[in-house]
């Protein structure tokens, strides 16, 4: 469930900076989950956990739609 709510939270800001989310899925459960941020497809960021992911958009805010 904590999976959902977080990638929820990230698509949510990714929307409003015309950013796509999407769960980049390990086989390993024991790791936390990755996201990946995509612009029109592409991938603009490594395989990213939650806490860096969101920093990831907060710097594409800061230094690309300023």
């Amino acid at each position: 469930m904590k999976t959902q709510t977080e990638l929820e939270a990230l698509k949510n800001f990714a929307t409003s900076l015309g950013l796509d989310v999407v769960v980049a899925y390990q086989n390993d459960k024991r790791k936390k989950t990755k996201y990946v941020i995509s612009l029109n497809g592409n991938w603009i960021s490594p395989m990213l956990d939650y806490d860096n992911a969101n920093s990831f958009m907060l710097g594409y805010k800061k230094r690309v739609l300023n």
